[in-house]
Formats: structure tokens, sequence, C-alpha cells
């Protein structure tokens, strides 16, 4: 069978414009994820240890590979930054138990370049069935995101393709997780 395209009885034709412009979204959203790792030692250059937890460990190594933070600086850059209420007061409880004294002033510098703004999740965000992957907090965060109109960063991606699987796709910038190690880098290994 021979199979080819008769140029003289073409019925129709794609054309795609040259120019293609994207508007950048102007507004940043972000959850407890993100801020954790903005504040984090280990996103701060104190990643050269072996810590007693593996996971702790292994982001020290994440970084030693590929740093975090300028991504995220990057991202950030010129555009107006906001967190909601649930995530500014886990943030600061989960600060308050495990942060260290670097980890808690760098976090005051970035809260103080935020608007923080009540929980007030979209519609949509409040019709997903909650799950181990999708709890109240989240839905608050990202729901807020999405009120918002902005991009939310995360390093939440269960979140995210548990909220995909039901149908509700969120603006999302996702990133690698680090966590608060500067109070436990007294009982790691430097390497």
């Amino acid at each position: 069978m021979n199979t080819r395209v008769d140029r003289d009885t073409v019925v129709a034709s794609l054309a795609f414009p040259t120019d293609v412009k994207v508007t950048e979204c102007p507004r940043v959203n972000l959850d407890i994820t993100t801020l954790i790792t903005y504040v984090s030692s280990l996103s701060h250059g104190n990643c050269h240890f072996t810590f007693r937890e593996y996971v702790l460990t292994e982001q020290a190594a994440q970084e030693r590979q590929e740093k975090v933070l300028p991504k995220l600086d990057a991202f950030m850059e010129g555009k107006e930054l906001f967190a909601c209420h649930s995530a500014v007061h886990d943030f600061r409880t989960i600060l308050d138990t495990l942060g260290g004294p670097g980890e808690r002033e760098r976090a005051e510098k970035l809260l103080a370049r935020l608007t923080v703004v009540p929980d007030e999740p979209s519609e949509r965000t409040q019709r997903l069935v909650a799950s181990s992957k999708v709890n109240h907090r989240s839905l608050m965060i990202f729901g807020t995101g999405d009120t918002l109109r902005a991009v939310t960063m995360t390093a939440n991606s269960g979140f995210v393709r548990a909220a995909a699987n039901q149908g509700v796709r969120f603006s999302v910038f996702i990133h690698q997780p680090r966590a608060l190690t500067e109070g436990k880098e007294w009982r790691a290994t430097p390497i």
C-alpha cells in the first residue's frame, strides 16, 4: 500500500503565530515548604554534613549538587509575594520548634517581604475531596493562591498531583524541599 500526501488536494493547513507572548504572573503565593526551604540552613551553604536522619543527609547531598535558593530568588524577583495566614502561622510554629537562630533571623527578613492575607480558598478548591495528600492546610494555602490568581511556590508535589487527579490544576512552581537543619548540625558529621 502506498501512502503519500497529494499536495494538490490539501484541504486545510495550520499556521502558528511567530511571536507568541506569554504574560508572566506578577503574584507569587508561598506555601510552608517554600518558606522552610528559603530559610533553611541547608539552602544557605551549610550542606556539608551527614546527618543522623537519612532524609536530611539526602537533602544536603541534593543541595551540594544543585543549589535551590538561586532558583527561588530568580522566580520571586520583581514579583508581589503573598502567603496566607495558615501558612505563616504553621511556619512560625515549625520554626519555633525546630529552627536555629540563623533560620529564625532569615525567616523574619522573608516574612517582612510578604503580604500576609486571610485564608480564602477558591470555590473550585473547596470541591476537592480530602485524602492523605489533600488536607485542610493544603486546601487553604493552594486555594488562597488560586483566589489571588497567583503562582504557588511549593515542594508539595503530592498535593498538586492529588488535586490534578481530581480535575483541579493549580498554577505552581515546584522546587526541591529543604528542611530546617541548623539545630541538628551540632550532632551531624562534617564532610
